[in-house]
């Protein structure tokens, strides 16, 4: 038995890369270091880096307030290069150093609500990748704002 153990040891490590499922992807698709940001009831300015070289674009952000019966969402789109996003009581823009230095500045108003907030601000890459199959396809994310309400 004492012989035979170290063999099973080492046909397990050998053997696990090939039942290990190795997305790659995941990777090189995050556009930026963070899914979520976190702001107490004073609000204030929080930075998220774009970890994808090639750069993201805001697509649009939705403001959530569940609060209510029913989930209430408010769409607010971009301006027109797609670098700010601007809610009632959250602001997104892109700020772009260099070509390799890039990063969200989010700026959150004081919660005067009594209700916690949250909104996405859904991210999509600016070109396209080309997957391992050829199929090309955009990196998208969503990047939350979270702002307690005590």
């Amino acid at each position: 038995m004492k012989k035979i153990l170290p063999t099973i040891i080492i046909f397990i490590t050998l053997f696990s890369n090939i039942f290990c499922d190795c997305n790659d992807d995941y990777y090189y698709g995050r556009l930026v270091d963070a899914n979520g940001v976190n702001f107490n009831i004073h609000g204030g300015t929080d930075s998220v880096s774009i970890n994808n070289y090639n750069g993201a674009v805001i697509i649009d952000a939705t403001d959530y307030d569940w609060h209510g019966s029913d989930v209430k969402k408010t769409t607010y789109n971009t301006n027109e290069t797609k670098d700010i996003v601007e809610g009632e009581w959250f602001k997104c823009e892109k700020v772009v150093h260099d070509e390799i230095f890039q990063y969200y500045k989010i700026t959150v108003k004081p919660n005067t609500t009594g209700k916690n907030r949250k909104a996405d601000i859904n991210l999509k890459a600016i070109e396209p990748q080309t997957h391992s199959d050829g199929k090309r396809f955009y990196y998208e994310e969503t990047l939350s704002i979270y702002q307690d309400a005590k």
